[in-house]
């Protein structure tokens, strides 16, 4: 699916409970966030992009390939503002491993039940 306006960058991040790539609890206490991890956190900015869009809205998330791969949807993200940026690289100065991983794609709201 391509996107015009609407593209946001998705970056992921590590969390509370979370040891290497295993998550152990539904909780996210650094961020506030409790009872579940289907959380993207969008900048005011990024809100703004979207309109109508709203802290607690639920969205899906559309891949924005490049046609090489098939469309990826997830649904039923609770959207949470922020007014923080990310402050990390998504590679490290030295030896240009990836810190995070970066993509781009489009949030529309949830259309499942």
């Amino acid at each position: 699916m391509k996107h015009g306006s609407d593209a946001l960058t998705l970056m992921t991040v590590r969390s509370h409970d979370q040891f290497n790539t295993t998550v152990y609890g539904q909780d996210d206490r650094y961020r506030g966030v409790f009872g579940g991890r289907n959380v993207v956190f969008i900048s005011e900015t990024g809100i703004c992009t979207n309109a109508g869009l709203q802290d607690g809205d639920l969205v899906d998330l559309h891949s924005c390939g490049d046609g090489s791969e098939a469309a990826r949807v997830v649904e039923g993200f609770k959207v949470r503002v922020t007014t923080s940026q990310p402050a990390v690289s998504p590679r490290t100065s030295g030896s240009h491993t990836a810190t995070a991983r970066v993509i781009t794609l489009g949030i529309h709201a949830h259309t499942g039940v």
